[in-house]
């Protein structure tokens, strides 16, 4: 089953297309809630990821306290 955000489907593809095992996800411009919420991402992104052999994952908190809220 793919992820239900288009945008981590085309982000999943191209982790898989180019051999990537390192991700860095960068939240330092991100203001206010995001809507792929943790319990989706630890259910169905993280486990896609693992599947697609992503070793390592590093995750910067975005300075907007609704940003952080919402991890």
């Amino acid at each position: 089953m793919a992820p239900t955000n288009p945008s981590c489907r085309e982000i999943l593809a191209s982790l898989v297309k180019h051999s990537c095992y390192f991700v860095l996800n960068n939240n330092t411009h991100v203001k206010g809630i995001w809507s792929f919420t943790p319990q989706r991402v630890g259910a169905e992104w993280f486990p896609k990821m693992k599947k697609a052999q992503v070793s390592e994952f590093a995750w910067t908190y975005s300075p907007s306290k609704l940003s952080q809220v919402a991890t």
